[in-house]
């Protein structure tokens, strides 16, 4: 998402959604933001790949 992206979600949700950057794709590092982050759901949008996020959320 770009800086104007998420100008748009601020102005569209206000503080009804958290948004931030999601780390480069590496293992450690998605294994230390999901950690932090404790997200309950995870939108994949266009053609983004993302195996390691993917194998690191599951139920």
């Amino acid at each position: 998402m770009t800086p104007t992206g998420t100008e748009q979600v601020a102005a569209s949700f206000g503080d009804r959604v958290c948004h931030c950057y999601a780390p480069y794709d590496y293992p450690f590092a998605v294994k230390r933001f999901l950690e932090q982050a404790r997200p309950r759901l995870l939108v994949l949008m266009e053609t983004e790949i993302w195996p390691n996020i993917i194998n690191h959320c599951h139920a």
